[in-house]
């Protein structure tokens, strides 16, 4: 083989259904110079015989197998095994646009970036299609022009891009020269190293193409498996704030990292599916989290407290993260009946069906009974806010709270006074 231009690292573990499509989707990639090292992390179905017949077939796969210690674990030992110039880390249920090693490469190489991170694709695993949703790898308000470093980027730094690394193409001398790697834990293992790399680099470059098929709504995926390590992530916000510390750079992505901390804490809440891990995890991070930020929440109206204490009737606009975790919040912290939290959406084709057994309904299907109900607004983006506050309005609702990511940090906060 010719020198290696990129070293593609996957780990793979029980992924049989979908390992096939993977792997077809990387060799035949236009890009031929490329290593693929697959590391079977204790595998009990048949993924480590497809990688053994894979590996007969193309002298390009590398296959290595450890005990069961998780997707950190397996991507260090692929690193340190690889030997492309660049490295991609991959997971073993995606799959990939053709042409997606030879953009890559080529864009790598012209602008000569230590990091360069490009777009993919929502592919519903349950619907078997490709979904536009409100889902972003790459968020466009953030997105510039050539090169940057990570300290000209410092106030979102850790928001342009999602914290995974599929969608990232490491020089792999800087991340050995800065040795990098991922943390040994069962979640999120991906946080550290990642937003580690990117706020060292002096050379970060976006590709703004689509050029991978992430597979949600894969319940055997670790984003599945939330509620067997509903605290780890913690882990990882704790260990980047050392690793930002011990470089002198706390504090110069100290906003940002707060705003991506409070994010990622409010997901993995929003995930439990258990009272007893909501109430663990909401704990944990009142606790371990919210006190140790400067972070300013957003002062609520007295009111609204004396409301939901009293537990009255409340409906709840959203169906996304803040609003799933203020409807867990009102039930398992506040008491609230399932029979007096209305949840409503603008459309509920582009929406869950249900939250913790509580229907979600379209705002329109509600009678005029509700209209002396609070209304709460649980949706992170501001805009957004506006918009449905606008249409709540001109429906003749008058009590309305907005409430994204600051005022839940306030009712969190609130509770434990």
């Amino acid at each position: 083989m010719s020198s290696v231009k990129i070293s593609i690292i996957i780990p793979v573990y029980n992924s049989e259904l979908y390992l096939e499509q993977c792997l077809d989707s990387i060799i035949n990639q236009t890009l031929k110079d490329i290593e693929i090292i697959c590391v079977d992390d204790g595998s009990t179905d048949h993924s480590l015989q497809i990688l053994r017949r894979y590996r007969e077939l193309d002298e390009r796969f590398v296959v290595f197998t450890q005990h069961n210690q998780y997707a950190g674990v397996a991507r260090n030992n692929g690193l340190k095994n690889a030997r492309g110039k660049y490295v991609l880390f991959l997971d073993s249920d995606d799959f990939f646009d053709s042409n997606m090693l030879e953009k890559l490469y080529y864009k790598a190489e012209s602008d000569k970036t230590e990091v360069l991170v490009f777009d993919a694709f929502q592919y519903d695993n349950k619907l078997d299609e490709v979904v536009n949703t409100s889902w972003q790898v790459l968020r466009k308000r953030y997105l510039w022009e050539g090169i940057k470093a990570g300290k000209d980027i410092a106030g979102q730094i850790f928001e342009f891009t999602l914290s995974a690394p599929w969608n990232k193409v490491f020089l792999r001398e800087y991340v050995v020269k800065n040795a990098l790697c991922f943390q040994p834990i069962p979640r999120t293992n991906d946080l550290y190293f990642v937003y580690a790399a990117i706020s060292c680099a002096e050379r970060i470059g976006i590709l703004n193409e689509k050029l991978l098929y992430y597979r949600d709504n894969n319940e055997s995926s670790l984003q599945g498996s939330g509620e067997c390590t509903p605290t780890v992530f913690l882990e990882a916000i704790s260990g980047l704030e050392k690793y930002l510390k011990d470089r002198k750079l706390f504090e110069i992505y100290r906003e940002s990292f707060e705003r991506m901390a409070l994010d990622v804490a409010f997901y993995n809440l929003s995930n439990m599916k258990s009272k007893e891990n909501y109430c663990l995890v909401a704990d944990a991070i009142k606790k371990e989290l919210l006190h140790q930020l400067s972070y300013k929440d957003s002062a609520l109206e007295v009111s609204f407290f004396h409301e939901i204490q009293s537990k009255k009737k409340i409906i709840i606009y959203g169906a996304g993260v803040i609003a799933k975790v203020l409807v867990n919040y009102l039930m398992y912290i506040y008491g609230y009946e399932k029979d007096n939290i209305k949840i409503v959406v603008s459309d509920l084709s582009r929406s869950v069906k249900q939250i913790s057994g509580i229907e979600v309904v379209e705002f329109r299907s509600l009678s005029k009974e509700y209209t002396n109900n609070l209304v709460v607004i649980a949706v992170i983006d501001k805009s957004i806010q506006k918009e449905i506050e606008k249409s709540v309005l001109s429906q003749k609702y008058s009590r309305i709270v907005l409430c994204g990511i600051s005022e839940m940090v306030a009712i969190m906060k609130e509770n434990n006074r």
